[in-house]
């Protein structure tokens, strides 16, 4: 073997083993907790946090009563249930708004860009409720996209983020 290829073999295994402890790294760094653990649109505000608990909590309670989209037996009877979701849900996202909004500046932002992402949702299922109103048996919900995503994940994502499970989107449509 010429003096050549020899340094390039060695130059080769060097890289691979750069390669190899960077990525040796990187796993231990992930599953030590490394770094921040905070996301991006983590609130500071408890109290705004707190209040949006108990609000969606109502909420969730008054959901929970409804019987199963699923259980009606003409698309009429579902759209009558997922009409008394959207009331129900409609009346929690305007008592949100009506809170005292987070002191930071950016922190108010946030949950005005959540709301809006729950009025998106809203306006989803009253297209849902139009379907199905209308005697689609094929009626299917679907969801408008943000970031190429669901705008369903960044409700819940925020909820989750926060705190706040039960203010993110129910399952029951």
């Amino acid at each position: 073997m010429d003096t050549q290829a020899l340094s390039r073999r060695r130059l080769g295994m060097i890289a691979v083993g750069v390669i190899l402890v960077a990525l040796a790294f990187m796993w231990v760094a992930a599953f030590a907790g490394w770094g921040s653990t905070e996301s991006v649109d983590q609130l500071g505000d408890e109290r705004w946090v707190a209040a949006a608990r108990d609000v969606c909590a109502t909420s969730r309670e008054r959901l929970d009563e409804l019987p199963p989209a699923s259980s009606a037996e003409t698309p009429q009877d579902r759209a009558g249930i997922v009409n008394d979701s959207i009331d129900i849900l409609g009346s929690m996202t305007d008592q949100l708004a009506e809170l005292d909004p987070p002191a930071a500046a950016e922190e108010a932002g946030w949950v005005r860009e959540w709301l809006g992402d729950w009025d998106r949702h809203l306006d989803d299922r009253r297209r849902f409720v139009d379907q199905l109103e209308s005697g689609r048996e094929d009626a299917t919900f679907t969801e408008s996209l943000r970031d190429e995503r669901q705008v369903s994940r960044f409700i819940d994502r925020f909820a989750r983020v926060n705190d706040m499970s039960l203010c993110g989107t129910p399952e029951d449509v």
